[in-house]
C-alpha cells in the first residue's frame, strides 16, 4: 500500500513539475502619454503611447489594443495617433489587456498671449489654494513649473 500511495505522490511531483503555472504577470493597469492632449490647429497629430503595468509595477506586454474616439473631430489610428479634423474635443479610451484607460483630446486655437505648458514642465502636485473654496472661474492654484518664464500677472496658462 505505501508503494501505490509513494508512486501517486511521485506522479504528482512529476505532473506538477511538467506543467508549471504561469510565471507572466497579468496587467492591472494601463497609462496613456500624454496625459492630456490640446492639438492647436486642424491637422495638427499627435503620437499617443501606452503601457501595461502589473502589479509590481513592471511594464507588462500589450494585448489586444484599440483605441477609439468620441467624437469624429478627433480621428485615431490602431497606432495610436491623433489627428484633429475639426475644432472640438474628444474622449479616447485604448482598451488593452482587458482594461480601458482614457484621456481628454482638445483642438482649439489658443487665444494670442497664451502660454501651453505640457505634463512635463509641470513638478510636483496641483494644489488649490483654498481647498474650500468652490470650483468656478478664478479658481486658483499653486503649481510649480519648469522651462518657461514666470507669467505676467492676468496671464492664461494651459
Amino acid at each position: 500500500m505505501k508503494s501505490v500511495a509513494l508512486l501517486g505522490l511521485c506522479l504528482s511531483i512529476l505532473l506538477i513539475a511538467c506543467n508549471p503555472t504561469p510565471t507572466e504577470n497579468p496587467a492591472i493597469r494601463l497609462e496613456i502619454t500624454p496625459g492630456a492632449v490640446l492639438l492647436e490647429k486642424v491637422g495638427a497629430s499627435k503620437q499617443l503611447t501606452l503601457k501595461a503595468f502589473d502589479a509590481q509595477g513592471n511594464t507588462v506586454p500589450s494585448s489586444q489594443v484599440n483605441f477609439v474616439s468620441s467624437n469624429p473631430s478627433v480621428k485615431v489610428n490602431a497606432d495610436g495617433i491623433l489627428l484633429a479634423n475639426t475644432f472640438g474635443s474628444s474622449r479616447v479610451v485604448v482598451t488593452a489587456n482587458g482594461l480601458n484607460a482614457s484621456i481628454s483630446v482638445l483642438v482649439a486655437q489658443p487665444v494670442a498671449g497664451t502660454t501651453i505648458v505640457s505634463d512635463e514642465q509641470i513638478i510636483g502636485d496641483i494644489r488649490p489654494l483654498d481647498p474650500n473654496a468652490a470650483l468656478d472661474v478664478g479658481y486658483r492654484y499653486d503649481v510649480t513649473l519648469k522651462g518657461i518664464s514666470p507669467p505676467t500677472v492676468g496671464s492664461m496658462l494651459t
